[in-house]
């Protein structure tokens, strides 16, 4: 590489560096604990941070709603508050205090949302008295203190002047305090601020892990050259400390690690990062005078990784500073006066060792002078790794034999069918998942999607049925003849059974339970393809295939939700339906004593019935939606009698109903209704329309007791497991088994539960419980 251009790259990575830092003055500072935000634009890109001056209260938890505690002192926040001074002494690393600050803000008609990091190393934060989020547990003591790294977002209430309360417990780290700043904004920049932290550690995570295995793939090939070994290393300790650093992404994804296993592993992967990157630079620009004292310079790393291993927190954290120190004093100036000496004598490959060293120290610089609140640029090592990832590897691939380049290839196919793979699956339909696998397949193998297509069986297997696709409008088509390619045999398409080269084209056999049941046609006139990228093209083929198979299951399953949903209808619709067929029988043979009232019975019957329309929309729902009333209980239980006593007219069942003396109850009639008659009919189908069916009605210490007895055959322990399922199989000589699924919705609906006591031989007894 030309020196004028690695002089003018050295440059612009300054450049970057520098620029990268978004002053935090350009934005209002609280001052003496009062942050005045009612003349700031919340639609501007730049998100106002709680910076400036807080209240502290040292050793002192101030009650949420309380004007003042003792005396506070003014910090300038965020900050550790290790060294703030309180009665003219530094306060350390352990203890716990009280942060305030009130926030002025804008009238709004939204609410305006935080969006908090961690802090050191537990907190609560409540905003006018409330608790709006927190990490680990606040105490005032070692063992009364739990710390965690959460990052949340929480609301603000919706006040022009917010209280905000910030407590803080550290009893486990060096440093404690609140340490980094709390932004606040509204719902779509704050979630966007997250979002945009969230997808740059998975992108940079990403980027990290693949280049890890990527380079121990590369040694497993080749081991007797160990630069890829100490890249990989390297590429895998970044990845650890992207995950393990800025939004602590590894507190959330193994909430189950122990907070100090997961600090010690971040600690970790910063100490022996710089040992893994001077082994690989050497194994890369040979050094005589770093292979005769290289393992000596390295001793202060591997001594504070030992520390960190074994010793306490208070111990390994101070050993931070003196190692960023002793690294730019001696390992670091040495091997950029080696690198530049190997540029000026034109060793191969120095260069572009240079440009990734000189980055991912200029990034470890913006890291030291973040962490002491210098500049507030954020964590940029990923950056400047990805820069000396990028470099290194175009290093180690110039090195690569033929061989290599092999391998090189096969991994690079393995990213593209992982990446088509996962987009494939995330498919919502066939249409969309051939699409996805055609468009990689064309980018990789160089063909128009347009001028694919697809066949499918016929019923009787015999006849196969073309489709094309059609790119603008995401779907296929049929068309036997239409298409750049002519249309195959049907004897041909019957024969394929692996990807075939046929005529001009590729024939991917899409196969489910070793049977085929789709072909995809690819416009692909050179043979080489297939047997060059068999593997590629296998394995999107494959995953096509199971991504077809997963829409089948998936269609069929919202076919059996659907199908649940018209039997629980049915079911409902079956208890009214009979009770309007003996009102009308009644009427119709003069048998009703009170014509008008067999009437008004009949109309409740059919308002019950138009109720079930809304019905259909909440059990879709997984729902009901209630429409609560007073309702006086005798008359409700009188009611209930005649329902039941013409449900039971033709059988031999005893109906007996008692209360106790309770005017009024809050419930939903016509569910309730619902319930009562689904539990009736239930007990009629285990007794064979014989026997007793009883209701007791009472109240104790706030809640109503609806208890529905039967002296039917009981029910098995095994039968409980199930008793709620909607799909429960009954033999049951009529019904679908869907009546209990039903009362369950119904009180759960209320606010209550159903409990069920019942053994074989002794009847059932089901008892509603609901507030009052």
């Amino acid at each position: 590489m030309p020196k004028k251009k690695l002089s003018g790259f050295l440059f612009l990575l300054v450049l970057l560096s520098c620029n990268t830092s978004r002053s935090e003055h350009q934005t209002p500072s609280a001052i003496n604990g009062t942050l005045d935000l009612r003349n700031w634009d919340f639609s501007s890109e730049k998100i106002p941070s709680l910076s400036g001056e807080w209240r502290f209260y040292w050793k002192e938890f101030l009650p949420k709603n309380s004007e003042e505690g003792s005396a506070p002192i003014l910090v300038n926040a965020p900050s550790v508050w290790n060294s703030i001074q309180v009665e003219g002494q530094e306060i350390g690393s352990h203890g716990f205090a009280t942060y305030r600050l009130q926030i002025l803000l804008p009238e709004s008609a939204d609410p305006f949302y935080l969006r908090i990091p961690d802090q050191g190393t537990a907190y609560e934060l409540h905003a006018n008295g409330k608790l709006l989020t927190s990490a680990g547990k606040v105490g005032k003591t070692k063992s009364e203190t739990i710390p965690n790294f959460k990052h949340h977002i929480a609301e603000l209430p919706k006040s022009q002047a917010v209280d905000m309360i910030l407590y803080i417990s550290n009893f486990h780290n060096r440093w404690g305090g609140y340490w980094y700043p709390i932004q606040i904004g509204t719902f779509d920049t704050i979630l966007s601020a997250k979002e945009r932290a969230s997808i740059l550690t998975f992108i940079l995570a990403t980027a990290e892990g693949v280049m890890a295995i990527f380079n121990f793939v590369l040694f497993s090939f080749r081991k007797k050259d160990r630069s890829p070994l100490f890249l990989g290393i390297h590429s895998a300790l970044i990845f650890i400390r992207t995950l393990t650093s800025d939004t602590r992404a590894s507190y959330d994804l193994f909430p189950y690690l122990p907070w100090e296993f997961l600090y010690r592993l971040e600690y970790l992967s910063i100490y022996l990062t710089s040992p893994c990157l001077l082994a690989f630079m050497n194994e890369t620009v040979r050094s005589v005078f770093w292979k005769k004292y290289g393992q000596y310079i390295m001793l202060p790393y591997y001594a504070s990784s030992l520390l960190v291993i074994f010793s306490p927190n208070q111990i390994f954290t101070l050993t931070l500073v003196p190692l960023e120190i002793y690294n730019f004093l001696i390992p670091a100036p040495l091997w950029l006066f080696l690198l530049v000496k190997s540029v000026w004598s034109k060793t191969e490959d120095a260069a572009l060792l240079l440009i990734g060293f000189a980055g991912v120290n200029i990034t470890i610089i913006n890291d030291i002078l973040y962490q002491h609140y210098i500049v507030n640029t954020g964590y940029t090592i990923p950056y400047g790794e990805l820069i000396l990832l990028f470099t290194y590897s175009t290093v180690v691939a110039k090195k690569s034999s033929l061989s290599f380049v092999r391998s090189e290839g096969l991994s690079e196919r393995l990213k593209i069918l992982i990446s088509s793979t996962q987009r494939i699956m995330l498919s919502t339909s066939v249409q969309s998942a051939s699409q996805v696998a055609l468009n990689d397949l064309s980018l990789f193998l160089g063909f128009l999607p347009d001028h694919a297509s697809m066949y499918f069986p016929e019923k009787d297997s015999s006849s196969w049925k073309r489709f094309l696709f059609r790119e603008e409008a995401d779907q296929i088509e049929e068309g036997r003849s239409e298409g750049p390619l002519s249309p195959l045999s049907e004897s041909v398409l019957s024969s394929v059974a692996s990807p075939s080269f046929i005529e001009d084209r590729i024939i991917l056999p899409i196969k489910r339970d070793e049977r085929t049941f789709a072909l995809l046609e690819l416009p692909i006139r050179n043979s080489d393809y297939l047997s060059k990228e068999a593997d590629l093209i296998e394995g999107i083929s494959y995953a096509l295939a199971l991504s077809i198979q997963n829409l089948i299951r998936l269609d069929r399953e919202k076919l059996a939700v659907i199908g649940e949903l018209a039997a629980q209808i049915v079911h409902d619709i079956g208890h009214h339906t009979f009770l309007l067929q003996n009102l009308l029988n009644n009427i119709i043979q003069n048998a009703a004593q009170n014509p008008r009232a067999m009437l008004d019975q009949a109309k409740r019957e059919t308002d019950a019935l138009t109720n079930l329309s809304v019905d259909i929309l909440e059990f879709a729902k997984n729902k009901i939606l209630l429409e609560l009333k007073e309702v006086n209980l005798e008359e409700f239980l009188s009611e209930i009698k005649k329902d039941l006593e013409l449900f039971f007219q033709e059988k031999n069942i005893d109906l007996l109903i008692q209360s106790d003396p309770i005017e009024k109850i809050w419930i939903d009639p016509m569910r309730i209704r619902r319930m009562i008659l689904n539990l009736a009919k239930n007990a009629d189908e285990a007794m064979g329309g014989k026997g007793i069916f009883s209701i007791r009605v009472a109240k104790e210490s706030g809640c109503i007791y609806m208890i529905f007895e039967d002296n039917g055959p009981g029910i098995s322990e095994e039968a409980k497991l199930s008793l709620y399922e909607p799909l429960l199989k009954s033999k049951k000589p009529k019904g679908a088994g869907l009546g209990l699924s039903i009362v369950r919705k119904i009180v759960l609906a209320h606010g209550g539960e159903i409990l069920v006591d019942s053994e074989p031989g002794k009847g059932s007894r089901f008892t509603v419980l609901l507030p009052e």
